[in-house]
């Protein structure tokens, strides 16, 4: 049930991809870029020194990811993660989405996050954290650096 190949570490706030990928608290953006870890991948530049990339459908045992990375100065700053049993639909619009869909996977990250973590949600690396982003129209599961 639970994606047991992508891992939080409570104790530094790394996320351990497959038990050989750590990424870090204020890694460097061209060394996540350097993994090439989706099947499709989204920069943007916020032009105010927030700089984003997005890595779609990495695949890790039997779930399919998508990673959002912010940085600022090029310092991971942020990860949020989703994650499903099928491949995303990267072309795919909102004619699928539905609220109830998505209220449905953010109890299931957080249940999620629970399990990896426990219910501690502040540690002194940042903030690990589940939401709902009405705007956006998706939920995800955040880790904030501080």
């Amino acid at each position: 049930m639970w994606p047991t190949t992508i891992m939080i570490d409570k104790k530094n706030g790394h996320l351990i991809i497959s038990n050989k990928i750590h990424i870090k608290p204020n890694d460097l953006k061209k060394d996540i870029l350097s993994l090439k870890l989706g099947q499709t991948r989204d920069e943007r530049d916020l032009k105010n020194d927030w700089t984003g990339l997005i890595e779609k459908n990495i695949c890790v045992g039997d779930k399919f990811f998508i990673l959002d990375f912010s940085f600022f100065k090029n310092k991971l700053k942020t990860v949020s993660i989703i994650f499903q049993e099928t491949l995303f639909d990267v072309k795919n619009g909102w004619e699928s989405w539905t609220e109830e869909k998505e209220l449905l996977k953010l109890k299931l990250f957080k249940k999620w996050l629970t399990a990896e973590i426990g219910k501690e949600r502040d540690f002194d690396w940042g903030v690990a954290e589940v939401g709902y982003d009405k705007i956006g129209g998706y939920s995800s599961i955040v880790i904030r650096y501080t």
